[in-house]
């Protein structure tokens, strides 16, 4: 039986009356999704229409429902406890659905905690009745439109880094792990995040190595490194070397255990590292829970208000099952938003004392890092900067330079954001602030749609209200800073992405008789991971033949491969780096049927690859019978014919597109010394035959117009 003191009888009364019928104590399905949506309206950044409820799972102890788990519209979830004996939602999220296959091991270990708590207490039946009994009713019968009034602090860091590729692209090569590289770990993620979020260091202090088998010696040279946080950004997909830099070296700063599954630190180490190699401050220090006297939650928050977001690590005893996250944010008591360094996924708040009275049964011990920030004392943080700055990488970030916790009077600064080079064609960019606070009237951004703040003006901003995506029309961004001369500025922090344009997308179909084929990067490069599927099918084709004017990709691992469509016979397959005077020999489907797959892998790049096909069935045959020479060939504007006995009032030349259907007369003038010059005005591009006809007979060349 559960027990029920006396003094909470009348709020118990009260909730009863306010609920369907239900078993004593326990919560049901509609009263929880109630739940979800009251705690949605009053807590999250969404409009109250927006907010509905997507989908409901049901977590189970022992034959007991001792969590709703209720996924919401337009996103996020909240954990709706069981029982009317524990506070009503012991985590919830406004960025991440709980979705039970992405569940970061940081997050799961929370959630296990939760669970052993609420079963021990539905078998004892042991609950904080009263002051939980006081929460469901405040929550379920608030007014609407009522808003949470209590002391916050919105999450602080906004990288949304994971652990997996292409974090760990500089961590130790093993085949087995993601990418073919070990797991970057939680440790160095929680650090890197917290180290983005302070921009710093420029470069490290020293050098350190260890080895591990069976990935041998393992080093960081910091003091010669410089971290590159213009080319570092909230979120990547593709390899970012600034990012992976930087957690590799973190991660040799601890000692770093590296595998396949999964890295791990085992001597609380990431104080040290932070103070010794990193330039933080000497006061940076761990501070274990179960052993300070420190009130907790006033450590956290007194961190928080002070716009410092803390290392913070849990593991469960005696497993010892321990993992690394950052503590950024807080929503009244209790509760404190984490990012788990899990690509975004369940980041969000966490209830972090006891759900019941016999919570202490289940040990999850927990410690964080405090006074983790930059060391202002031996270095010049944050070392403003006035010069104007070129941004190139393709993604990247940029501030003001005050840092976010020492706002002061910023001078005028301004960026030129123009990625695109000979590798990268870029189509245009978007830019993002993940952090905006501008004295409003006197401090502003102005975003310009080129090369300089002559172009188009795309917006200008002040205040504290975060602006939308910004969309340039083209490859080039301006911003422009112009910093308070009057009063302090928290500053900001913008992201921008280069949208890149698509070469080669799914599958293609190609019906003319002759034409051009190629990655579609031209004179750029091609993407990682691509899969491009060609079928030429011209009608009443005899035989096709592709010919290879240039090949260059990753050896072993780009490969494009040629079948014949009608047989699935595999024709010719093709990788690596070909001289351009000796591309792939040409390949013939005797079908008249082909179909053509590129792929390419996750890391290295290339020039790629072009070639022509031309198809047989016309009865057109090449011959030469008076050594003709056409050059170059493929042609784009002009072109010339070698033949000294050619007289242009004794030849006839036409051109015969490659279905015979086009027979036009050309034109020729006399360059002198046997060489005629033509131009392919009339010509469409693709492929042609140029039939020389004169007393001693027809020769048939091949002309290609690109």
């Amino acid at each position: 039986m559960y027990k029920i003191h006396k003094t909470s009888a009348l709020l118990l009364t009260l909730f009863l009356l306010s609920l369907p019928v239900m078993t004593l104590g326990q919560i049901d399905l509609a009263t929880a999704e109630r739940a979800a949506i009251q705690w949605f309206n009053q807590r999250s950044p969404f409009n109250p229409s927006d907010v509905s409820v997507k989908e409901l799972k049901l977590l189970e102890e022992s034959g007991h429902t001792v969590f709703y788990v209720v996924n919401m519209y337009p996103i996020g979830f909240a954990m709706v406890s069981g029982h009317m004996g524990m506070i009503p939602v012991v985590a919830y999220s406004f960025s991440s659905w709980y979705d039970e296959t992405r569940m970061p091991p940081a997050a799961a270990l929370w959630i296990q905690h939760y669970r052993l708590q609420a079963a021990e207490a539905f078998q004892s039946g042991h609950f904080f009745e009263e002051e939980a009994c006081k929460q469901w009713i405040e929550l379920l019968n608030a007014v609407p439109g009522q808003r949470f009034r209590g002391k916050a602090v919105e999450p602080l860091t906004y990288g949304n880094w994971n652990q997996d590729w292409p974090y760990n692209e500089l961590c130790p090569a093993d085949p087995s792990g993601p990418h073919g590289h070990c797991y970057a770990g939680c440790v160095p993620t929680a650090m890197g995040l917290i180290m983005y979020y302070y921009r710093w260091p420029d470069t490290g202090v020293g050098y350190y190595s260890y080895t591990q088998s069976p990935y041998g010696l393992l080093e960081a040279d910091f003091g010669n490194t410089h971290y590159a946080w213009d080319e570092m950004t909230n979120e990547i997909s593709d390899s970012d070397t600034a990012i992976a830099r930087l957690l590799f070296h973190i991660g040799v700063s601890c000692d770093l255990v590296y595998g396949p599954n999964g890295s791990g630190m085992y001597n609380h180490k990431a104080a040290y590292a932070f103070r010794t190699y990193f330039k933080y401050a000497p006061e940076t220090q761990y501070v274990f829970r179960d052993s300070t006297n420190m009130n907790w939650d006033s450590l956290l928050v007194a961190h928080l208000d002070r716009k410092m977001p803390l290392y913070y690590a849990g593991w469960s005893v005696p497993n010892v099952n321990g993992h690394a996250f950052v503590c950024d944010g807080y929503q009244g008591t209790g509760y404190y938003h984490f990012n788990f360094g899990w690509g975004g996924s369940y980041n969000g708040y966490y209830y972090t004392q006891n759900l019941t009275p016999g919570g202490n049964n289940f040990n999850l011990a927990q410690e964080v890092i405090i006074n983790c920030h930059p060391d202002t004392i031996n270095y010049n943080y944050p070392g403003l900067q006035v010069a104007a700055d070129t941004l190139r990488h393709y993604v990247g970030s940029f501030s003001d330079g005050s840092g976010p916790r020492l706002p002061q009077y910023s001078q005028n600064r301004t960026w030129l954001i123009s990625p695109q080079n000979a590798i990268d064609s870029v189509s245009y960019l978007k830019l993002s602030f993940s952090r905006f606070g501008l004295k409003e009237g006197e401090s502003f951004i102005n975003v310009y749609d080129g090369s300089n703040a002559s172009a188009p003006l795309l917006g200008s901003y002040t205040g504290e209200n975060l602006p939308q995506t910004i969309q340039s029309s083209g490859n080039k961004l301006f911003v422009e800073y112009i910093g308070s001369n009057s009063a302090s500025d928290d500053g900001f922090v913008a992201t921008y992405e280069s949208i890149k344009p698509q070469w080669c997308v799914g599958t293609q179909t190609l019906t003319a008789p002759a034409g051009f084929l190629s990655d579609g990067s031209g004179t750029f490069w091609y993407y990682n991971n691509t899969v491009c599927i060609w079928r030429i099918q011209p009608p009443d084709v005899k035989e096709i033949a592709i010919y290879f004017t240039r090949f260059s990709t990753e050896p072993d691992q780009d490969k494009l491969r040629i079948y014949d469509f009608t047989t699935a016979q595999l024709l010719a397959e093709y990788s690596g780096r070909y001289d351009s005077a000796s591309p792939p020999p040409p390949v013939l489907c005797p079908s008249g049927k082909v179909f053509l797959t590129f792929n390419t892998n996750g890391s290295v790049r290339e020039d790629g690859w072009e070639a022509y096909y031309e198809s047989y069935y016309t009865g057109i045959s090449i011959t030469n019978r008076e050594g003709i020479k056409i050059y170059p060939n493929p042609a784009k504007d002009r072109y010339y014919v070698y033949y000294p006995e050619f007289e242009v009032s004794k030849f006839r030349v036409d051109a015969l597109s490659a279905d015979g259907r086009c027979n036009r007369t050309l034109n020729f003038k006399d360059n002198g010394g046997g060489v005629f010059e033509g131009n392919t005005h009339d010509l469409a591009p693709g492929i042609w035959f140029l039939r020389f006809t004169s007393r001693n007979g027809v020769s048939v060349i091949k002309l290609i117009v690109k």
